[in-house]
């Protein structure tokens, strides 16, 4: 899924069924693109939950109890689809997606199979059913369980901490591969934790975008995870703020930069 979104992120951008002006990619539309946080699986299947969830609320839960889905499906209505930071609803897809026994050959989940021929568009067509439905009832039943808000935006629940700072939240976006987000953000090794908050520990590391003008290469970058692993340095979580705010750093390419940007004391190595 993650595959089909870059692909079809590409195909927008040619298209510019995306809105972002031209037919072709540039710096600034690149980095809107990377991250735009799009979740690939929603726009092939919300619409799909959402009508069945109008036609029926009450969803059924596992070990045979149901639960009204009314709000839920509001919220997810209203949902943009994205996994940005301020995206109201995107963990209760997320849930409702991993619920869902699905892999990419799964043939029980999409009524169109996958196709070699066809490999950016299939598989396709949700298959509603008891297990989806149950996907959805169990997600709900998630975060009610735990008190965490159905509305809550991305920014309250998928952060990273800083330890050096009292244990400071930063909110990160970006979101899991299997709901085919391009930009990966993953929390790993277990299901939600911190009370089905989203910790993140996989996912942003080293992101650069470059183009060339007449003068030459012109690149931006950061580092997800920042530069130093000592807490009590200045610059342990000072690019994980940066990628939070999506504020690219002008990489210092030249002599003159590089020397105006430098920090320390300049070093000569010889032989």
């Amino acid at each position: 899924m993650r595959s089909r979104m870059g692909l079809v992120q590409i195909q927008d951008r040619l298209s510019n069924k995306d809105s972002l002006g031209g037919t072709s990619f540039n710096l600034d539309n690149m980095q809107e693109v990377v991250y735009g946080n799009r979740s690939y699986v929603a726009e092939l299947v919300l619409d799909d939950v959402l009508a069945d969830c109008r036609a029926n609320a009450n969803l059924p839960l596992t070990g045979g109890a149901t639960i009204d889905a009314t709000n839920a499906c509001n919220i997810l209505s209203n949902w943009d689809r994205r996994n940005n930071l301020d995206s109201k609803g995107a963990h209760v897809f997320r849930e409702l997606w991993r619920n869902v026994d699905f892999n990419e050959t799964t043939d029980t989940i999409f009524s169109v199979k996958f196709d070699v021929k066809d490999p950016v568009n299939t598989p396709r067509g949700l298959i509603t059913n008891d297990d989806t439905r149950t996907a959805l009832g169990d997600s709900i039943k998630f975060f009610r369980d735990k008190n965490i808000a159905l509305g809550a935006s991305l920014s309250d629940l998928q952060y990273i901490v800083d330890t050096g700072k009292n244990d400071e939240r930063i909110a990160m976006h970006g979101g899991f591969g299997r709901e085919g987000v391009f930009n990966v953000a993953e929390t790993r090794g277990t299901r939600a934790n911190d009370g089905a908050n989203y910790v993140i520990n996989f996912g942003p590391t080293y992101m650069q975008t470059i183009t060339f003008d007449s003068s030459g290469p012109v690149a931006e970058a950061f580092l997800g995870y920042s530069q130093a692993s000592d807490t009590t340095r200045p610059f342990h979580r000072n690019q994980s703020r940066r990628y939070s705010d999506k504020k690219w750093i002008r990489l210092p390419l030249s002599a003159s930069d590089v020397s105006d940007q430098a920090i320390g004391d300049k070093m000569q190595l010889k032989e």
